[in-house]
Parts: C-alpha cells; structure tokens; sequence
C-alpha cells in the first residue's frame, strides 16, 4: 500500500497564513481564551475588530500562560 506524500513545506509556514478574527466581542475572558488556544495550537496572528473592553483583568487571566 502506497503512502500518502508528505508536504514539502514546514507546518510552520502554515500557521503563518492562519488568522483568527474577533469581531466586537463582548466579553474579553473570551479574547484571553482564544489567545491561550491560540498558543497551543502554534498560531500567533490575532486580530480583534472593535472589542468592547480590552485589555482587562479577565482577558489577562484567561491568557495566563499564552
């Protein structure tokens, strides 16, 4: 049985073309969590589109280790 190829290119640069959006979020524990995902996942290009309170302790709380 064949194998599937492998991509010549590095996850890496993937993880560059991915960009995560939040539009008008209203609660910003929840830009500290997708912040910390973020992370995990090898992701860094966030983008927020007129939060409504940031930053904040919730958000710096939910990203603690992002």
């Amino acid at each position: 049985m064949n194998k599937p190829a492998l991509p010549l290119e590095s996850t890496d640069t993937y993880n560059d073309q991915v960009r995560i959006v939040l539009v008008e979020t209203t609660h910003s524990g929840n830009i500290g969590a997708v912040a910390r995902a973020m992370k995990n996942m090898g992701l860094g290009n966030l983008w927020l589109v007129n939060p409504s309170s940031f930053p904040d302790e919730a958000s710096y709380a939910r990203a603690s280790s992002a």
